[in-house]
């Protein structure tokens, strides 16, 4: 857990983005199959592959980080619409997981170098906005699909048929994608990456995008200025054409809530006195949410402002 926080592995790239947006970083543990407990650094997670007794976790992850982010949004006063997850690799197929059974939850996801498994998986009861990072030399999660980690792991699916699943989920299965090829801004890192859009109307923000990398290995691409630590050579090549965090941030960007009071407070998609009580709650709990009336003041004020804003809607 600690390495999530060191400033030269490549997960500090989120670090550093929510430093610079203002953003909350929530980074749950997995669990540590070997030593049977959820701290330490060799943690891993239930990917929807199937049981791996020694292997992966078969705790319910999913489940977890849905209730952590239940748990400390409310206490930390960030607005609910507002939430994205993003993994890599066994966290990059959590995030897929988390995307198919909690998608309430979250407002868009990023999952890194992580393909769908092989096995049969449900739809989610609604689609969200994805943006996937993949190479396509990739040792250890194969971008033609096939059993992950040096051959030791459950099977994939493709980049492409991974791609294509969240295509068809949105209803873009036959949609023509925009395809761009970013700049080589490092031609010595011997990779390229290519971008395609996939949105459900001419001019809206692309609903799935994947950035396919071309030679590129298991890693979050970087450019050559960001704090880095040297890549294993068996991981393969790291892309230095983009950072990978801000490639996500800015898929993200179009699906921030938008400005003034939100008053469906429990997100529930109705209007009603369980709204009312979520507002006491969050009132009570110090939320910035709760300031309703934008005075940065919490106070009777924002329960007058509440009852108005309801009466108006």
């Amino acid at each position: 857990m600690r390495k999530v926080f060191e400033p030269n592995v490549p997960q500090a790239a989120w670090v550093r983005l929510a430093e610079r947006e203002g953003l909350l970083v929530i980074a749950p543990n997995g669990w540590n199959v070997s030593e049977n407990q959820g701290s330490g650094d060799q943690q891993t997670w239930n990917d929807l592959r199937g049981p791996q007794p020694g292997v992966i976790s078969e705790e319910d992850d999913a489940g977890f980080v849905d209730a952590v982010v239940e748990r400390e949004l409310p206490a930390r006063g960030f607005d609910p619409r507002e939430v994205f997850v993003v993994g890599s690799s066994n966290g990059g197929m959590l995030t897929f997981r988390v995307m198919i059974e909690f998608p309430e939850r979250f407002a868009a996801a990023a999952p890194v170098i992580a393909n769908l498994p092989e096995n049969a998986i449900d739809d989610p009861p609604v689609a969200k906005p994805i943006v996937i990072i993949n190479g396509d030399a990739d040792p250890l999660m194969p971008w033609e699909g096939g059993v992950v980690g040096f051959g030791t792991g459950a099977p994939v699916r493709s980049g492409v048929d991974t791609l294509n699943y969240w295509r068809r989920v949105h209803g873009l299965e036959t949609t023509e994608g925009d395809l761009e090829l970013l700049p080589d801004t490092e031609p010595t890192d011997g990779t390229r990456i290519l971008r395609a859009e996939y949105r459900p109307v001419p001019d809206a923000p692309p609903l799935v995008t994947l950035y396919r990398i071309f030679n590129g290995g298991h890693s979050l691409p970087l450019l050559a200025t960001d704090p880095q630590s040297p890549l294993p050579a068996s991981f393969g090549r790291r892309s230095l054409d983009a950072n990978g965090a801000d490639l996500a941030w800015a898929f993200f960007l179009p699906f921030l809530a938008p400005p003034g009071p939100r008053i469906d407070l429990d997100a529930s998609g109705t209007r009603d006195v369980f709204d009312l009580v979520e507002f006491f709650r969050q009132l009570d709990a110090g939320s910035r949410a709760a300031d309703l009336n934008c005075d940065d003041a919490l106070d009777a004020a924002d329960a007058t402002a509440f009852l108005t804003f309801l009466e108006q809607d």
